[in-house]
């Protein structure tokens, strides 16, 4: 495997009547703008040196101390319900550009047609492997459908939150390849996977 930071996502869809289908794992290319924004403004120690664009497409100065630690804990751990950070799923299918800053169409948190139920993430260990010299963490969330019909989802991506504010912004997005319907009554199982290789 090449040295660098790689991404990858996988799941499952279950239709809650005993029906498992496994989406396979693919590899995400689809960090944009907002990912090396952030890494830049935490080396470089400094409020403001960096502008990033958040979700609702307003410029801001980057906080430092604290941002990267707040996409992890209050970000990617976020309790049940938020959907405003963490693991997010829409239904647009636009090619990715790394110049996006939101998902295209995020669907809702609810229980209305065309919702679905965020349910709390959970962040696997960082796990590093000697022999290969790769380190590798994963975030997984469950999203449940109560909806009353099917509910398509084309797009998945991660938004942090900002440790000082309530500014949110996206790091990845993804279009799938094809197109997950979750069942009535069923669950998606996301996960992305993060390996960096040395």
């Amino acid at each position: 495997m090449t040295p660098g930071v790689h991404l990858y996502y996988n799941g499952e869809i279950d239709d809650g009547k005993g029906k498992i289908t496994k989406i396979r794992t693919h590899r995400a290319r689809s960090f944009v703008k907002q990912f090396p924004q952030l890494l830049l403004g935490e080396f470089m120690g400094t409020i403001g040196t960096v502008s990033m664009r958040d979700t609702g497409n307003t410029l801001r100065s980057t906080p430092y101390s604290g941002a990267m630690k707040t996409c992890i804990t209050s970000g990617y751990n976020t309790g049940t319900s938020y959907s405003t950070h963490g693991l997010v799923i829409g239904s647009g299918s636009t090619s990715i550009d790394i110049s996006q800053y939101k998902l295209v169409t995020q669907i809702a948190h609810g229980s209305s047609a065309g919702q679905l139920n965020y349910g709390s993430m959970s962040t696997g260990a960082p796990n590093y492997d000697p022999d290969t010299g790769i380190m590798s963490v994963y975030f997984t969330r469950l999203f449940s459908n109560g909806s009353g019909g099917n509910v398509a989802v084309n797009e998945i991506g991660v938004y942090m939150r900002d440790s000082t504010s309530t500014w949110y912004f996206m790091l990845i997005r993804d279009v799938l390849t094809s197109t997950l319907n979750v069942p009535n009554g069923g669950t998606l199982t996301l996960r992305y996977t993060i390996k960096v290789v040395l």
